[in-house]
């Protein structure tokens, strides 16, 4: 891997491996499929457009065209794509590691699809993106919609508020509640009816048969792709574990045959040692 050859046992959408000849033995590169490049680069662009990933999705899927893994496109897919840096020409090997072992990185290991400018901007549009945990105290709140129903009026957050010993519970403005009588004209609202309304009108609108049918199949289609992803990931582990061990085999035969001396094999059986460490704590 950190010569530059590709170890995995499929290569990333975009990409085709082809054999090259090194020392005599062929060993696998990738080389840039067109057809398959041109979606790549459709996908980075579509986001700096502004498009979500379900949408692009759906773009493709409307368009007939085949995923990774030959069937249709999610969201999870569009974002795998979207955070692989092999897409810059650059390889990373041995990110996971669970003993935080510094990661093989190799610049221009193959033919870039997308410049790392627009790989680097995609990456902050979607750390924009990205949902933002709530803390604790507001996801436990007793009222429904805290922290996300707004005053019609002037746009303050709703804040939930008990009354007569928390026998009754109201929803009440933000700047109301702070700045007193006048400073909105937005009143008290029961929080149980409020709530009610709100409930109705998203089992009417979005827990539709439809909504339902669509998300158990995005969902399906996220959790196929992890599964897979998983999976190449140990046969690519495998694959290197195997070549890590017949290289530390010929140099033991090397040495006990006496052709090579142990003063010269040393170093190269320590770092190979090293790696083969590395992917067993991978």
């Amino acid at each position: 891997a950190s010569r530059g050859f590709y170890v995995a046992s499929y290569a990333p959408y975009g990409y085709r491996k082809v054999k090259v000849t090194d020392g005599g033995r062929e060993r696998p590169k990738l080389e840039i499929e067109p057809y398959q490049a041109q979606v790549v680069r459709r996908i980075f662009e579509s986001v700096l457009e502004g498009k979500g990933l379900i949408d692009i999705s759906k773009e493709l899927n409307r368009e007939g065209i085949i995923s990774p893994r030959g069937n249709s496109w999610g969201k999870t897919t569009i974002h795998k794509i979207l955070t692989n840096e092999a897409y810059t020409g650059t390889l990373v090997w041995g990110r996971r590691s669970i003993r935080n072992l510094p990661p093989i990185r190799l610049e221009n290991a193959w033919p870039a699809i997308v410049d790392h400018d627009t790989f680097d901007r995609v990456q902050a549009l979607l750390k924009e993106r990205a949902f933002v945990t709530l803390h604790p105290k507001r996801v436990s709140s007793n009222y429904l919609l805290s922290g996300l129903a707004k005053c019609g009026y002037c746009g303050k957050t709703l804040i939930g508020q008990d009354a007569k010993g928390g026998r009754f519970r109201y929803y009440v403005c933000g700047t109301l509640q702070k700045k007193g009588t006048g400073s909105c004209p937005a009143r008290y609202t029961n929080s149980s009816k409020l709530e009610q309304v709100v409930i109705r009108k998203i089992k009417e609108h979005i827990l539709t048969y439809e909504n339902l049918k669509e998300l158990v199949y995005l969902v399906n289609g996220e959790m196929d792709a992890a599964a897979g992803e998983y999976r190449e990931r140990l046969n690519v582990i495998s694959v290197e574990i195997d070549n890590v061990n017949q290289r530390l085999e010929r140099l033991y035969d090397a040495l006990e045959t006496g052709s090579l001396q142990l003063s010269d094999l040393a170093p190269r059986i320590q770092r190979l040692r090293q790696r083969q460490e590395q992917l067993h704590s991978a």
